[in-house]
């Protein structure tokens, strides 16, 4: 009985160990790619002449877009499916990268990094669920990841995986894939 496709539901694209191998190298491509500028910052703060506060700033802006990406868009694939969601995500993250070579001030590396955060928030919901999704039928190595992660330890952790799901547009439910 073959498992449930992470992309295309019914076609074969893909051997499932590669589909995971792919999914994970992206994933990893993502994470680095938003911290492969970081030895250039002090080039940067040289030659565009900013303040150390400044520096601390654009290292903020990621994770603050991040947080925000997450908070807002982090089950869009549920709506509009994991691929396109990824694809969008790697646009992100090259325009952040095309940002940093062509910088010529302080907006621009702004910019680039609130353009990693949206690709990395925007890619961590739909490749962590698919990664998930191909783990072996009968596993329990997902269940005891997924209990093991810090946001469902302690009292808001715990209220968090109690409350009810939210209705999505116009009263529906996201559709999720099946485990």
């Amino acid at each position: 009985m073959d498992t449930p496709r992470v992309f295309y539901p019914g076609r074969r694209t893909l051997p499932e160990a590669a589909e995971f191998w792919v999914l994970a190298v992206l994933f990893l491509m993502l994470f680095f790619a938003s911290a492969a500028a970081s030895p250039l910052y002090p080039v940067y703060q040289a030659q565009f002449r900013f303040s150390a506060a400044t520096l601390t700033a654009v290292f903020a802006v990621y994770v603050l877009v991040l947080l925000v990406t997450l908070l807002f868009f982090g089950s869009v694939s549920d709506y509009l499916g994991r691929l396109p969601v990824i694809i969008t995500a790697l646009v992100f993250s090259a325009a952040g990268c095309a940002l940093f070579l062509a910088a010529h001030g302080v907006g621009a590396l702004y910019a680039a990094r609130a353009l990693q955060g949206i690709a990395t928030g925007l890619a961590s919901g739909p490749i962590g669920a698919a990664l998930i999704d191909l783990q072996p039928p009968g596993s329990q190595r997902a269940r005891r990841q997924h209990h093991r992660a810090p946001p469902n330890r302690g009292p808001a952790g715990q209220r968090l995986r109690r409350a009810p799901q939210s209705p999505g547009p116009a009263g529906q439910r996201p559709r999720r894939t099946p485990a």
